[in-house]
């Protein structure tokens, strides 16, 4: 946060990956994500898909619990327009242990 932090503030800049930390409910999120900080594309999407599932599988049935950890996050001119957690599975077997998260996102002047 502190690197971000030195860039311009004009410049997009998108942190991602497995945080291994619950959005909203982990001290993790709570460092990255805020004011003067990172926003979770998640909740600042126009339209969200498959809301409520786990991203999290361990190649077992899906849970509708809202326990998401992987995370998709931007700073600067950025407009999110979709977020998606990606529930395919193929003959119930699913080709990860984590559903991934996705993230439909415009930079700079498109942000507008």
């Amino acid at each position: 946060l502190e690197r971000v932090r030195a860039l311009k503030k004009d410049l997009p800049v998108i942190l991602m990956g497995d945080f291994n930390a619950v959005a909203k409910r982990n001290p993790a999120y709570e460092v990255l994500v805020g004011p003067d900080k990172f926003v979770d594309t998640w909740y600042a999407a126009e339209k969200r898909e498959n809301e409520g599932w786990n991203s999290f599988s361990g190649f077992k049935p899906l849970k509708k619990d809202g326990a998401r950890i992987d995370w998709v996050l931007v700073r600067g001119p950025v407009k999110v327009e979709k977020a998606e957690l990606v529930t395919f599975q193929k003959d119930g077997k699913f080709p990860s242990d984590h559903c991934p998260v996705v993230a439909w996102i415009h930079l700079g002047e498109h942000a507008k």
